[in-house]
C-alpha cells in the first residue's frame, strides 16, 4: 500500500504472514545444504553399492562382447541381447537411482520442509522485469552468492589439493600393481576423495544455513501498518465486531424471553434482579435457571412472567444468590437446593389455593442461604425486599 511505502519492516512475521508465504511456495532454502547433501548422499551410496555395481557391469560387459555368431545374422535375436543388457543395467541402478531420488527430499526437509505448490510454478511477469533483474544483481543477495561461490571453489580446491598431495606417491605405486588390483585401489581413492570433498562443502553450509534463515526473515518483516491491516482482516474491523455482539446478544435475550412462559417460578429482587426456574425431574436433577437479569432485563422477565401468568416470588437474598452463582441454562449449586425447594414447595401450594383446595399458603421469608451465596446488592439496595 502506498501508505506503507515509507514505513519501516520492524514488525516480525505473523502465523497468517508465514502461511500465506508458504502457500505461495516461498520458504527458507539453502541450495548448498540441497548440492551437499545430494553429493554426501551419493558418495556413500557408491561405496556401499559399488561392488554389486562393478559386478553387474562386468557382467554386462562381459556379455556386450560375447556374441554367439547366428546372433550376428538375426536381427531379432541380437536386438533381443542388446535389450536384455539394457534391462539388466536399469535393473542394476534402479536401487541407486532411487535413493539419489530419495536426497532429492532430504535437503529441503532438513530447512524449511517439503513444500510442493502450484503457485510456485505458475508464471510471474515480474521476473522479466529489467528493473527487478538489475536490482537483483546488485542486492546483497547476490554479493553473498558471489562470496560464497569463491569460497566454494577456495575450499575445494584446498581439499582436493591436500588428497591429491597425501595420495600423490600411492597413485604413482599403481602402476606397479596386476590391473584389477591397480583399478580397485585407483577407485578406491577416487570415492573416498569424493567424499572427502563432498564433506568440505559443509563448511559452505555451516554459514549458509543461517542467513538464508535471517534473510527469510528480514524478507517476510512487517510494518505496524501491515499488522494492523492484517489484524481487522483476521478479527474485523471493530464496529462490525460491536455490530455481531449486538445481534448476538439480541438473539440471546430473544431466546432467553421465549424460555420465561415454561418457567415454574420467577425470583426477583423485587426490582434490580429476576430469575427464571424450570424444575423438570426427568431432563434434570436440579432447579434450571432459563433466565436472569438485572435492572430492565428483569423489569422484562417479570413482564413477561406476567403475561403467561407465572408465579413470581419476591427473595431478595435468594434473588441474588442464584443470579450470581449460576450460569444461564445451568442447574443451581447444591448449596440453594433447600431455600429453592421452600420457593418451589409455596408456589405448589398456591396452585392448590388458586384451585380452592387450601387456604392460602405464606411463604418464610427468611430463607436460609448459605454464608458463601450471600451477595450484598450495590448501594446495599437490601430495601428492595
Amino acid at each position: 500500500m502506498a501508505e506503507n511505502s515509507g514505513q519501516e519492516k520492524t514488525e516480525q512475521a505473523t502465523p497468517r504472514r508465514l502461511e500465506q508465504a508458504r502457500e505461495k511456495g516461498q520458504v527458507t532454502r539453502s541450495r548448498d545444504l540441497n548440492a551437499t547433501v545430494l553429493l554426501l548422499g551419493g558418495c556413500m551410496l557408491m561405496m556401499f553399492m559399488s561392488e554389486s555395481i562393478q559386478d553387474d557391469f562386468s557382467f554386462i560387459m562381459s556379455s556386450a562382447f560375447t556374441v554367439d555368431r547366428t546372433a550376428l545374422y538375426d536381427l531379432n535375436i541380437l536386438s533381443q541381447h542388446i535389450s536384455n543388457l539394457a534391462n539388466k543395467a536399469l535393473m542394476s541402478m534402479t536401487p541407486f537411482l532411487l535413493m539419489m531420488l530419495a536426497f532429492v527430499f532430504v535437503g529441503p526437509g532438513l530447512l524449511g520442509g517439503v513444500n510442493i505448490r502450484p503457485k510456485a510454478l505458475g508464471f510471474k511477469g515480474e521476473r522479466l522485469s529489467p528493473l527487478k533483474g538489475i536490482k537483483r544483481i546488485f542486492s546483497l543477495k547476490s554479493l553473498v552468492e558471489l562470496i560464497k561461490a569463491f569460497a566454494k571453489f577456495s575450499v575445494v580446491a584446498v581439499c582436493g589439493f591436500l588428497i591429491v598431495l597425501k595420495l600423490f606417491p600411492r597413485m604413482l605405486d599403481l602402476g606397479h600393481h596386476a590391473i584389477d588390483v591397480a583399478l580397485y585401489e585407483a577407485m578406491s581413492y577416487i570415492m573416498w576423495s569424493s567424499l572427502a570433498v563432498s564433506a568440505s562443502l559443509l563448511i559452505i553450509v555451516l554459514f549458509d544455513v543461517p542467513f538464508q534463515i535471517w534473510q527469510y526473515t528480514q524478507e517476510l518483516k512487517m510494518t505496524k501498518q501491515e499488522v494492523r491491516e492484517e489484524y481487522k482482516e483476521v478479527e474485523g474491523k471493530p464496529e462490525v465486531k460491536s455490530q455481531i455482539r449486538k445481534m448476538q446478544y439480541s438473539l440471546s435475550q430473544k431466546r432467553m424471553m421465549e424460555a420465561v412462559p415454561d418457567a415454574d417460578v420467577i425470583i426477583t429482587n423485587p426490582t434490580h434482579y429476576a430469575v427464571a426456574l424450570k424444575y423438570d425431574e426427568k431432563s434434570s436433577q436440579a432447579p434450571v435457571v432459563v433466565a436472569k437479569g438485572q435492572e430492565l432485563i428483569a423489569l422484562k422477565i417479570k413482564t413477561e412472567g406476567n403475561k403467561h401468568n407465572r408465579p413470581i416470588v419476591e427473595s431478595p437474598r435468594l434473588a441474588r444468590a442464584i443470579f450470581y452463582s449460576t450460569k444461564l441454562n445451568h442447574e443451581i449449586p447444591q448449596g440453594l437446593f433447600i431455600a429453592v425447594a421452600q420457593v418451589l414447595a409455596y408456589v405448589y401450594q398456591l396452585k392448590r389455593y388458586r384451585r380452592g383446595e387450601i387456604e392460602k399458603p405464606k411463604l418464610d421469608t427468611n430463607l436460609e442461604i448459605p454464608p458463601e451465596f450471600i451477595t450484598e446488592p450495590p448501594g446495599n439496595a437490601e430495601g428492595d425486599a
